[in-house]
């Protein structure tokens, strides 16, 4: 009975790795399906005629999608992040953030963001580059949720500070990318 039990849990064991590995191969290749969808709406609105192909709007995505789009499907977090941050390597991620803030308020301000579209286009991005981030790393996947779920900023930074750094930045640009693709759904469903 004994054996039986332990084939069993043997069994069950490796279905579950087997299982959890190609549900993670799943969403990652979704994630990166979405990376292409979000560079084909871009596409889509210099072919209509709505935003310019040399805007500083479609330059900013078009660039950052299309270098996560080389790395995928199997990027790694470093490269995401680095991406994201606009390809600086090993430098002060506090500064890089603040410098990727500032450019991305310098986008949000542009003419083509008063366009319907492209503001959905932009949404839909930061919303992609987040799966994307997410899709990689079971550990960030869990912190970033279980962040996401604690109300006190103390604690939050508390578990933060705890974190390895490079899970610590994953975390950080992928709730960058939560912020904008809420800050652009918000401004998109009142202001059109």
């Amino acid at each position: 009975m004994n054996e039986a039990l332990v084939i069993f849990l043997l069994l069950a064991f490796i279905g579950s790795v087997f299982f959890a590995h190609l549900a993670n191969k799943i969403r990652r290749r979704k994630a990166t399906y979405s990376i292409y969808e979000a560079r084909d709406k871009f596409i889509l609105l210099v072919a209509s005629g709505k935003i310019e192909e040399d805007s500083p709007f479609f330059k900013y995505y078009y660039k950052r999608i299309n270098s996560l789009l080389s790395h995928a499907p199997d990027i790694g977090l470093d490269d995401a992040v680095r991406i994201f941050l606009k390809n600086k390597e090993n430098g002060n991620f506090a500064k890089s953030m603040k410098e990727a803030r500032a450019e991305h308020e310098k986008i949000l301000s542009s003419k083509e963001m008063e366009i319907k579209e492209a503001s959905e286009a932009a949404h839909f991005y930061y919303l992609a580059t987040r799966e994307m981030i997410l899709a990689h790393s079971s550990l960030v996947r869990m912190t970033y949720y279980a962040l996401s779920h604690v109300g006190s900023d103390v604690v939050r930074k508390l578990i933060t500070d705890q974190l390895p750094k490079d899970v610590r930045q994953a975390v950080a640009v992928a709730k960058f990318s939560t912020d904008e693709a809420s800050y652009l759904g918000d401004r998109s469903n009142f202001a059109h």
